[in-house]
């Protein structure tokens, strides 16, 4: 305090006035600006998310009209949903992302898949619709920017 009060007055306001402004860019610099910038974050990664909610939401409907229209004649299975499951995975190249599968039942089969081609999945889970008339129970989606994605889901024949 004693370098201060030696100061001239003029030197003591001048010293103030930027302490102050010093402050007030401190406070803006350490607070504000990272507040602002983890908001903005925040706001980008919901607007993914609700794309992603979105486009899900378009395919669960395309889905349902395929559904629909899928012949009631559809294919029938030879063996269990299981060995479909297994065989027309592997037609469509994606069997290699199947890293659980476990039937639920006789006619239920719950499969994880890690990484899996977004589009590819896509056309397996209509072709198998549409052929063998499987409909899809449950499903949870987490897709990424590279067009693969981590899906788990539960069919039933």
């Amino acid at each position: 305090m004693s370098f201060y009060s030696k100061l001239s007055p003029r030197d003591q306001k001048a010293l103030t006035w930027g302490g102050g402004l010093m402050l007030v860019f401190l406070l803006y610099a350490m607070v504000w600006e990272p507040l602002t910038d983890k908001n903005e974050q925040l706001r980008s990664k919901i607007k993914q998310h609700q794309d992603n909610h979105q486009q899900l939401n378009q395919i669960v409907s395309r889905y349902n009209e395929l559904k629909k229209k899928a012949s009631p004649a559809a294919k029938s299975m030879q063996g269990s949903l299981f060995a479909m499951v297994d065989k027309t995975s592997q037609q469509q190249s994606i069997k290699k992302a199947i890293k659980k599968m476990t039937p639920v039942g006789n006619s239920k089969v719950n499969i994880r898949f890690e990484a899996v081609e977004f589009n590819a999945f896509v056309k397996w889970l209509v072709g198998i619709s549409k052929d063998y008339g499987i409909s899809v129970e449950r499903i949870n989606a987490q897709r990424d920017e590279a067009g693969k994605a981590d899906i788990q889901l539960v069919i039933r024949s």
